[in-house]
């Protein structure tokens, strides 16, 4: 019987990491429930990465939702300030740098000539 490539219990934590990450991006704020039910992960998977999300901060637990039976679920959402994203876009005669958050949200951006047509002059921009 062949043995599973080494590493693959880490790549299918870091695929249902993504999963639940893109879930709550998508339909946030959610519950662990509705987490569960769109990503078809279990509730034992759900607990574990909606713990590595928080702990990494960027995911936290928002508010209560409406339940007609039971406990009221907590919502997740997505902490949008929890990292930022950094593109850079190289043109002929300038690069444009922008800073955006996780919802996409531009928190800066800079454009600057570029002073050349060679290699070299890419790392002498002084974009933010």
């Amino acid at each position: 019987m062949p043995r599973p490539p080494i590493g693959s219990r880490v790549l299918i934590q870091a695929i249902n990491r993504s999963a639940v990450l893109n879930a709550v991006k998508t339909h946030g704020p959610i519950s662990r429930t509705e987490v569960a039910r769109r990503t078809g992960l279990s509730p034992a998977a759900i607990t574990s990465r909606t713990a590595d999300l928080i702990r990494d901060d960027l995911v936290f637990e928002k508010a209560t939702g409406d339940s007609r039976v039971g406990r009221r679920p907590i919502l997740l959402a997505l902490n949008r300030r929890g990292r930022c994203v950094v593109g850079l876009k190289l043109t002929e005669p300038r690069g444009i740098g922008g800073l955006a958050d996780l919802e996409a949200t531009i928190l800066q951006d800079q454009t600057a000539a570029l002073r050349g047509r060679t290699p070299e002059a890419v790392p002498q921009l002084s974009i933010l």
